[in-house]
């Protein structure tokens, strides 16, 4: 579909760093459970000043197929892309903490691979509000991103079959309010609810060529990446004190991206002769609006407090205009 590449970036890239998409950045900040976190929603409260929290991450991300403007889904050949990220998490006050997660990428599909530097997401937190034990509150966070365009979005070899496409090309701007709420059911059984709802808006992007929103060989302008609404739900409960199961809802749905100037070839093939030698079909630049729900069931073992595994698979369950998917994710937690 005109929104695979587009999509597929925002969802294993940037969203996994993003506000709406970061596991548990340190231990629980009430007496109670160890808990890492689940695989995308966010912990809902900072680092504090003098500490730091690091955490390294693997995906396995298969997209398997796309599902169509009525909701319906088609297989295709699978496009693997195993990624390994870093999170850095730094305490800069009592309130406040930064945050920067680098990422390298293997894209692979079919005869062809490349591997590449992913766009860099900064971002910065502010605590509003702290849960405390036997008190309605919640921990409140807000969060602001930055994404920069450090990956490679345009100019992509055809041959390569957009496995050399790392990146968006654009700067996107993200605003993220996050929540979390903790029970104790005594005898070390606690159940903690957390949400996240984000909200993303990118810059235009200049490309030329074959590139991450589609284009032919002659194609030149600018795109306007739609803006992105993401809500997360998360669940985790702890039957034992190293023990917890945890499970991730998220919705996201953006507008339609659009494009200015020349597209180049069709996909009817009425432009260039070049066309007829490519591995696969040339589509037009931009795409459709979308949505997608997604779950991300996971199990997590927590050896101490500042230390603990997380581990399970994240699958898209319907779609429109977006990509069905089924991911591998694990990550190490450490607080220091």
């Amino acid at each position: 579909m005109k929104k695979l590449a587009k999509l597929c970036n925002f969802l294993f890239l940037v969203l996994p760093g993003l506000v709406f998409g970061l596991p548990e950045e340190l231990p629980e900040p009430i007496s109670g459970p160890w808990l890492t976190g689940s695989l995308l929603t966010p912990a809902a409260y900072t680092v504090p000043q003098g500490h730091v929290n690091l955490e390294p991450y693997l995906y396995i991300n298969n997209s398997i197929g796309n599902y169509d403007e009525h909701w319906k889904p088609h297989s295709k050949e699978t496009f693997t892309t195993t990624s390994i990220q870093v999170l850095f998490t730094v305490g800069l006050t009592s309130f406040m903490d930064i945050q920067a997660f680098p990422q390298v990428i293997y894209n692979h599909t079919s005869d062809q691979n490349s591997v590449g530097f992913a766009d860099l997401p900064i971002q910065v937190n502010f605590q509003l509000c702290r849960e405390k034990p036997d008190n309605w509150m919640p921990d409140v966070k807000l969060a602001f991103l930055e994404l920069f365009p450090t990956g490679k979005f345009d100019k992509l070899n055809p041959k390569k079959m957009k496995t050399d496409s790392t990146g968006e090309g654009s700067y996107i701007s993200v605003l993220g309010l996050i929540f979390s709420k903790t029970f104790n059911f005594g005898n070390s059984h606690y159940f903690r609810a957390r949400s996240a709802f984000s909200y993303s808006i990118p810059s235009a992007v200049d490309v030329k060529g074959f590139n991450t929103y589609g284009g032919s060989f002659d194609t030149k302008g600018k795109v306007y990446p739609a803006n992105e609404f993401g809500v997360l739900v998360g669940l985790e409960y702890t039957p034992t004190l190293h023990w917890a199961f945890a499970l991730d809802v998220f919705g996201i749905t953006g507008n339609k991206t659009r494009f200015s100037g020349k597209e180049g070839a069709s996909q009817t093939g009425t432009g260039s002769q070049q066309e007829s030698i490519l591995p696969f079909e040339v589509i037009s630049v931009g795409g459709k609006s979308f949505e997608q729900l997604s779950l991300a069931p996971a199990i997590e073992y927590n050896f101490t407090r500042s230390l603990g595994l997380v581990a399970g698979i994240w699958f898209s369950v319907l779609g429109r205009n977006s990509s069905q998917f089924v991911n591998g994710v694990a990550a190490v937690n450490m607080y220091f």
